[in-house]
């Protein structure tokens, strides 16, 4: 099946799946983790997945930037670049967001699907009010996860992540495992928007286009998890480096 590749810009799509991912100093270091979470996306729609490899081929060893990869429902591709700052070494965004928890759930949270409307409205709309990020909470009260990201609440021992209910990021499970992998405790489990009022006051979002974001304080924990990934990533880097040069 002969694939099109096409500017995002210029189609209005409803349906379909989607994928983020971005090169850092140039090179798709995650690109295995977003080639299976693409994988199951298009797998849970019943949609042909294209290969990754072949696509993101173009955009890669040049600078760094941001690639969306949309795959409509009858596997036809579409393909939007953004230039991104060079990458700096570390797995960290270099501002603070300002967050609001808003009631509402996304659409097929499981999955990267393109029906987007509740957070990218919600987004918006608080931007209005110079919010950078919300935070979805179910209608029983649940904290989700952000418009884009994902949320860790740490309370001076532990990390605590919601455990269902929304997307499970890439940058959610790097935070996961290099904080088990160097001992510090995480729970994945539901949490009540209750407790934060309780004592989860700390807390930090994590994109694994932007890296781990601060928020509110947990500043300690942030900074040793952007070195422990980004130093993994370094590494990553240098392994995709070695495959594209092998395969040259």
């Amino acid at each position: 099946m002969k694939k099109q590749f096409k500017n995002l810009k210029s189609c209005k799509m409803q349906q379909g799946v989607y994928e983020t991912m971005r090169t850092f100093d140039g090179i798709f270091a995650l690109l295995n983790e977003h080639e299976a979470r693409l994988k199951k996306s298009c797998e849970a729609m019943g949609i042909l997945c294209p290969n990754l490899e072949e696509i993101i081929g173009p955009y890669e060893g040049k600078f760094d930037l941001r690639l969306k990869v949309v795959v409509e429902p009858t596997g036809e591709v579409h393909v939007h670049e953004e230039t991104l700052p060079k990458w700096s070494g570390k797995f960290l965004f270099d501002e603070t967001w300002r967050v609001k928890f808003v009631e509402g759930e996304r659409a097929l949270p499981g999955i990267k699907h393109l029906d987007t409307s509740f957070q990218v409205g919600e987004r918006e709309k608080a931007s209005k009010e110079g919010v950078d990020e919300i935070v979805m909470v179910s209608p029983d009260g649940f904290v989700r996860e952000g418009g884009i990201t994902n949320i860790f609440f740490w309370d001076g021992k532990k990390l605590i992540t919601p455990a269902s209910g929304m997307l499970l990021g890439i940058g959610r499970s790097l935070v996961i495992r290099f904080a088990r992998e160097n001992g510090i405790i995480v729970e994945e489990r539901d949490v009540k928007f209750e407790e934060i009022k309780k004592g989860l006051g700390e807390f930090f979002l994590v994109n694994s286009i932007r890296g781990i974001v601060p928020a509110v304080g947990a500043e300690g924990i942030i900074e040793k998890l952007s070195a422990l990934i980004g130093n993994f990533i370094s590494q990553k880097i240098e392994e995709r480096r070695y495959k594209i040069h092998r395969n040259n």
